[in-house]
């Protein structure tokens, strides 16, 4: 299956049926293929989006098309070859098509196909999925039987429904066709214009008896004139005279001084913005000041509303008050705070333009400092922060209201920094041990630091940050004293800035908060190295996917000494994101080394990963709808079948742990929200990609790889995960049935692992003598951290 839309989310994938979901109508769509014939298409639903085709899938020897058109959701069947017999209907897309030579032809065949033939009429191949972004190029070998030594190349036809254009192509040197999609639309032109594509290069502009065509490929950022000031005199008072996108690229015919123009993707060039103003909150508004001038030719004054997010209208006038010629570039945004939320998003871009249509994205100065936090404000139970992103334009940040934010935390934040900078910096180094948001002490970070004070004669001081809530905070603070520093009080955030080196199983930002936006103490925490103990083995997920890619060297975007590793196989793992071998410690994870299970351990846990593609539907309420709860709901009835429901324990990964809990009330017994404790109950460890799964093998659960939806996960994915069918230290069953075999199997053995299972683990977790936290205090002790 081939899916060409990202909000389109598989539920189900089978021969009976597809079931899916649209993520901005929340509404899932499920089609029968058994009602899908070749003679009909079918409507499924509705959904508010241009045309487009949303997926295909290839099925016995025909084509399952789910496509959209004038808003109806629409799934159709067409034969491998299709007939040449194919009439339009209202639920059809009309193709236009222009042959340039007699060398080919083309038939519309299908709702959204059309299909190739030769010029004695003979079939080739045909296409159904020009209507989407998807910019795949087709090649097929054949011999039109041309030949020519005056040019290689012939431009055979055009093929064009709506904004998507196909240009097909002959290479009569390689003697195969080529197929080159354009989607190409207008945004806006003054009446007498016209673009036209003339072939997938070339951009013709008529304006009445005049044309120029160019090759936009060549059109820079500083523009390409096009026409003299006399042809387009009737519209020297506009300034931006017509609005294209090429392939997601925008261009911009405009006046100039000297001419006509047409500029590549660069809004702020084509308006001359020169900006300096500045952004801060004052009551229920936020102001943003200062000089906002836009110095192209007749574009002073035109782009005075701002915009934010996908917000269509604006949400606020720049006012100038001031009526002097030179004054006038001076003003004011008044934004009311709560035009700010939109859509529940957590972060909104700010945008310039006039009051019909953006710009150009929001910047305060000509060159900004980037990553920076402007103001904020608390409203409500949340803080609204601007700041500038890292291309330097404003975004409006939205956050719940954390402690640090607070007046008196702020006050701390910044006299520990003065301090910092008054009093001379003493010779001892100062470490700094934490976890997850420094609000729980149960990992390796805990263990590290614990027999950390049990050495002598250290160089160092060593200090290990916690919130008083956490369970354990008052018998840590009993048993090490002042060495357990309260998270944050005043000495947290003066050590923090004195801090030599963070040693923990996170990075570094959670020595406060995962996301923080107080850049003085962001800054040093970024710039502290950190000793990286890892929570679990890195040879699960791929490390090649999307999500993973801010973890990778060149990416990271804190300072990472060192990172601990269990084996040479997992270094692979860290040598394809990109670091180096003395990047990395090979000495096993600290919090192996008191992994054990209980005496009363029974449980069978299972524990899917964690799916980031499913996230928007969980924290929307749609959980239900996702494949991660489906899975989760299959096996407790497998389970429940079989009589081993009391036995079962899911562990849901910790970001969807809340949402699990609350909509699945009647299992709520079996559900575990810490995955810490389940892992020593659990006698039978169930996993599809989880790295959990060598923590429970070394306590001595019997492993169990559950890869039902292998193939869907790989295809989310993107990459493919380094555990495979050769090398996974676990049995590993693809259906229920063979699941609930296994589990059976395992019970009967009484959770004995074959010693196959066993040499494929050690292959990826070398230690097995519990004495990891003491080769990472040697390493520390022979890098001088301590």
């Amino acid at each position: 299956m081939k899916v060409y839309n990202k909000n389109v989310q598989i539920l189900e994938d089978s021969i009976e049926k597809i079931d899916f979901i649209l993520l901005e109508s929340e509404t899932v769509y499920r089609i029968d293929l058994n009602l899908v014939t070749v003679e009909k298409s079918l409507v499924v639903g509705q959904y508010s989006a241009n045309d487009q085709v949303l997926l295909c899938k290839e099925y016995n020897d025909t084509n399952i098309i789910v496509y959209i058109k004038s808003e109806n959701v629409i799934v159709t069947r067409i034969n491998h070859i299709p007939t040449e017999q194919f009439q339009p209907t209202e639920t059809s897309y009309e193709m236009t098509f222009e042959n340039y030579s007699d060398l080919l032809s083309f038939k519309q065949t299908g709702e959204t196909t059309f299909s190739m033939y030769n010029q004695t009429g003979n079939y080739l191949f045909s296409i159904h999925d020009i209507v989407t972004h998807d910019a795949s190029v087709i090649v097929y070998p054949v011999d039109l039987e041309l030949t020519t030594i005056e040019f290689r190349y012939l431009t055979v036809g055009r093929i064009n429904y709506s904004n998507f254009y196909m240009f097909v192509i002959y290479d009569l040197f390689r003697k195969e066709i080529t197929t080159k999609k354009v989607v190409f639309t207008v945004n806006s032109t003054i009446a007498e214009l016209n673009f036209n594509l003339t072939d997938p290069n070339t951009l013709e502009l008529s304006f009445n008896d005049e044309s120029v065509s160019v090759n936009y490929k060549k059109v820079s950022r500083r523009g390409t004139k096009l026409f003299s000031v006399s042809q387009f005199k009737k519209y020297r008072n506009k300034h931006i005279l017509g609005t294209i996108i090429i392939n997601g690229s925008k261009y911009f015919l405009h006046n100039k001084t000297n001419g006509v123009f047409l500029t590549h993707s660069n809004p702020t060039r084509v308006s001359g913005f020169y900006p300096n103003m500045r952004a801060q909150f004052f009551g229920k508004s936020l102001y943003i000041y200062g000089r906002n001038t836009h110095y192209a030719y007749n574009a002073n004054g035109k782009y005075d509303y701002l915009y934010a997010g996908d917000n269509p209208k604006p949400i606020a006038k720049f006012t100038r008050p001031f009526n002097l010629r030179l004054f006038r570039r001076y003003g004011f945004f008044k934004v009311p705070i709560s035009s700010l939320y939109i859509n529940t998003r957590i972060h909104n871009n700010l945008y310039l333009g006039n009051k019909k249509a953006i710009l150009h994205n929001l910047k305060l100065k000509l060159r900004p400092r980037k990553a920076k936090t402007l103001d904020f404000t608390i409203y409500g139970d949340q803080v609204n922060i601007i700041r500038t992103n890292l291309r330097g334009d404003i975004t409006s940040t939205i956050i719940s209201k954390e402690e640090e934010y607070t007046l008196l935390k702020r006050n701390f934040i910044y006299v520990a920094f003065l301090l910092t900078k008054l009093i001379p910096k003493k010779k001892a180094k100062i470490n700094l041990y934490f976890e997850k948001k420094s609000m729980k002490a149960d990992e390796s970070s805990i263990q590290v630091f614990e027999q950390v004070m049990k050495e002598k004669n250290l160089k160092s001081k060593n200090y290990f940050i916690l919130s008083e809530d956490a369970e354990n905070y008052q018998a840590l603070k009993k048993a090490y004293k002042k060495a357990i520093v309260k998270k944050h009080s005043f000495y947290h955030y003066y050590l923090t800035f004195n801090a030599s080196n963070l040693i923990s199983s996170e990075l570094s930002n959670h020595l406060l908060n995962d996301r923080l936006y107080i850049d003085v103490i962001r800054e040093k925490i970024k710039s502290i190295p950190l000793i990286f103990l890892q929570h679990g083995i890195m040879f699960a997920k791929p490390v090649d996917n999307p999500m993973a890619f801010g973890f990778h060297k060149d990416k990271n975007a804190y300072n990472m000494n060192k990172s601990v590793i269990s084996s040479e196989l997992e270094a692979g793992e860290f040598y394809k994101m990109g670091y180096d071998r003395e990047d990395l410690i090979l000495t096993g994870l600290a919090t192996f080394d008191k992994a054990y299970l209980n005496e009363s351990a029974d449980k069978i846990a299972f524990m899917p990963t964690y799916r980031y593609w499913e996230e928007g539907l969980i924290y929307r309420g749609l959980i239900e709808k996702t494949s991660y709860y489906e899975q989760i709901m299959r096996v407790i009835e497998a389970f429940k079948e079989h009589k081993l429901l009391d036995r079962l324990l899911i562990i849901p990964h910790n970001k969807f742990s809340e949402f699990i809990y609350e909509n699945m009330k009647e299992y709520q017994h079996i559900i575990s929200a810490n995955p810490s404790e389940a892992l020593k109950e659990s006698v039978i460890f169930i996993t599809d990609y989880s790295s959990a799964i060598y923590d429970a093998t070394f306590r001595g659960a019997y492993p169990i790889f559950f890869w039902e939806e292998k193939d869907y996960l790989i295809e989310q994915y993107r990459a493919i995960p380094p555990v495979n069918d050769e090398n996974a230290p676990g049995a590993i069953a693809y259906t229920i049935s063979e699941l609930m075999d296994t589990v059976k199997k395992a019970i009967n053995q009484n959770y004995q692992v074959e010693d196959e299972i066993l040499y494929k683990y050690k292959q990826i977790n070398s230690f097995d003598d519990r004495q990891n936290t003491g080769r990472i205090i040697e390493f520390l002790k022979q890098d001088q951290i301590l």
